[in-house]
């Protein structure tokens, strides 16, 4: 797990450092939405699946927590369209793994609203994915994929 946030310069051709994350994580999401960049999800230290969002911003160089999303989840896929953060599928442990190597892999689909600070639940991925991404058409329409 890594604390290491970086971000591309692309008129330098280079790599910079940003302020660490709060704390480290590894299989998160990110996005980018009005100067902040938002990192939802993942596993913790111990390994043990999240359920934060936190949003670096990217004038202040300053951490903020959120309210967690509805789904703890690691190896989601984020994107941001209409002013709103989505976060889409992803992994978790299955209920009653006692030895932590079963992971469910989720189809839930949520939405933060960054203005109202609040979580809503989407209409579910018709097939759940984890390890995927999301990307946003012309036509503000989410698309999923492998």
């Amino acid at each position: 797990a890594l604390d290491a946030v970086e971000v591309l310069e692309p008129a330098a051709g280079a790599w910079s450092a940003l302020p660490c994350l709060p704390a480290p994580r590894y299989g998160c999401a990110a996005a980018a939405l009005d100067g902040k960049l938002f990192v939802a999800g993942g596993y913790g230290q111990a390994s043990d699946v999240l359920a934060t969002l936190e949003s670096l911003d990217l004038a202040s160089n300053t951490w903020t927590s959120h309210c967690g999303m509805p789904t703890p989840r690691a190896w989601c896929a984020m994107a941001v369209t209409g002013g709103a953060v989505y976060v889409c599928g992803g992994e978790r442990p299955s209920e009653g793994d006692l030895c932590g190597c079963l992971d469910e892999v989720v189809g839930a689909v949520e939405r933060y609203d960054p203005v109202g600070e609040r979580w809503s639940v989407e209409a579910p991925l018709l097939m759940p994915r984890t390890r995927c991404a999301v990307v946003v058409a012309a036509s503000d329409r989410a698309e999923t994929g492998v």
